[in-house]
């Protein structure tokens, strides 16, 4: 599927568009995802807020377009938004008011017959906030065996599955299936995304998702960087932030770079770039920048932070330095957010 999408965009990227929001959509019917999952998908998706309203079940779901939960709707979709007939059950809509392109209809259509698979898969499915807490008790390590597996239950799993636990900064714990399913529901939200294990070491995933959330970043130019970190890809960096507590001293390094995020502000998304590319023309490329520009912002940097960043050496000292002035502002804000 995706090496057909990649084909098609080349040919025709609206034909690649409505590949990819219908291969969404099937894999999260094929991992069993929650309601909240479908409605935050069309969200994020569409770039409209969107809703799912299921009288019957008394459940009202809001998602926004950056993949977070938006205050509930207190009655059905307004007349002038895409939605499902008001007949339906549930109903679900998106908050495009002014002509929807077919792209936002098909999104509204397969998210329509994602619900409907999933309700006769699944008959009781979970709203968000039971999923939370279900998802709560599956990564407890304190948790009995029995409670995992009854919650595991719940959220449409059982013992033999594999599963992968994800940690974001205002929630609670979500799982997934795969770990391609998690970064693509995370949005534009920070997210940490533990390894898939087996269902019963879901706690194991979990400890690593919150490891991997403090070395993600909010991905602007005051704080760059990915906004989803998988543990997987981390490697060495999560036994670098098992060992950054409150109390560990703030290295020189991450000194510099906050000085330089005081006093220049710009070059800060240039280091990054930097520290993450194999080349100043590569840095370039990824900025969008005259390679001269880069040149001579690497020059100015270079004479704030005190070091080469230009060698291989230099460049390593860099990302190291990015990784902890994370770890040390997690500290104020991902370790009370879980």
């Amino acid at each position: 599927m995706r090496d057909l999408t990649i084909r098609l965009a080349a040919l025709d990227p609206g034909a690649a568009d409505a590949m990819r929001v219908i291969s969404y959509f099937d894999a999260l019917v094929e991992h069993h995802a929650g309601l909240s999952a479908v409605v935050r998908g069309a969200a994020v998706l569409s770039g409209f807020p969107a809703g799912l309203a299921d009288e019957r079940r008394h459940l009202r779901i809001r998602v926004l377009p950056d993949g977070t939960s938006g205050a509930a709707a207190e009655a059905g979709p307004d007349p002038a938004w895409l939605s499902t007939p008001p007949s339906s059950s549930p109903v679900l809509w998106i908050e495009c008011r002014d002509d929807p392109t077919g792209l936002h209809t098909l999104i509204l259509e397969r998210a329509r017959l994602a619900v409907e698979s999933l309700d006769r898969t699944r008959p009781s499915a979970p709203d968000s906030a039971d999923e939370g807490r279900w998802a709560t008790v599956v990564v407890d390590p304190q948790a009995s065996p029995e409670a995992r597996v009854g919650a595991l239950q719940r959220l449409g799993l059982n013992d033999k599955s594999t599963a992968c636990a994800v940690a974001m900064l205002d929630g609670p714990p979500v799982i997934f299936r795969t770990a391609d399913l998690a970064r693509q529901s995370a949005g534009d939200r920070r997210a940490g995304v533990g390894p898939v294990v087996p269902a019963l070491e879901l706690p194991r995933s979990w400890e690593e998702a919150r490891l991997a959330l403090r070395l993600s970043a909010e991905g602007t130019s005051t704080d760059p960087g990915e906004r989803v970190v998988l543990s997987s890809e981390a490697g060495g960096l999560l036994a670098l932030a098992r060992s950054i507590t409150s109390t560990t001293p703030v290295s020189d390094d991450v000194v510099a770079l906050d000085r330089v995020a005081t006093t220049a502000p710009p070059l800060l998304e240039t280091l990054h770039a930097i520290s993450v590319t194999s080349s100043l023309r590569d840095a370039a490329t990824s900025l969008h920048m005259h390679h001269s520009t880069v040149q001579e912002r690497a020059s100015r940097a270079e004479r704030v932070l005190g070091w080469s960043i230009t060698s291989p050496n230099g460049r390593f000292r860099l990302q190291l330095a990015f990784a902890l002035r994370r770890l040390h502002r997690a500290e104020a804000t991902v370790d009370a957010a879980t």
